[in-house]
């Protein structure tokens, strides 16, 4: 299973990201071999409505799980729409995180963050 885990530096050590749309990089992970690590730069990490743009290029990637601290409505539905399925670990690290979601233990998401709810603020109404 190949994992994108949203971080802001990159890599097994760093946190996940709590927010899909503000995270600075992605750090691609293959589950089953967890020294095949990827660390790409987020092009939409600044800003917002990327949603549709970064769910394709993950699909391209062959990408089939995403870990995240919150996401919102349009991000979500786009990456769904891929069959890329959701996972919220917000402030695990990533090592953590992965090892969390192979024991089945990371709550799947399915419905986007509302604001305050993943322990941040935001706009979930227009963050892509």
């Amino acid at each position: 299973m190949r994992v994108a885990v949203f971080t802001d530096e990159g890599g097994l050590q760093d946190r996940v990201s709590y927010h899909f749309g503000r995270a600075r990089t992605v750090t691609i992970v293959d589950l089953d071999d967890m020294e095949s690590v990827e660390v790409i730069q987020n092009p939409h990490g600044a800003g917002r409505g990327g949603g549709r743009a970064l769910s394709e290029a993950l699909a391209r990637r062959g990408i089939d799980a995403v870990i995240v601290g919150g996401i919102g409505p349009g991000a979500l539905s786009h990456l769904l729409e891929y069959g890329i399925r959701v996972y919220r670990a917000a402030g695990m690290s990533v090592s953590d995180a992965l090892k969390s979601l192979a024991e089945g233990k990371l709550e799947e998401i399915r419905e986007p963050c509302e604001d305050g709810e993943c322990g941040h603020e935001c706009e979930s109404e227009s963050i892509g």
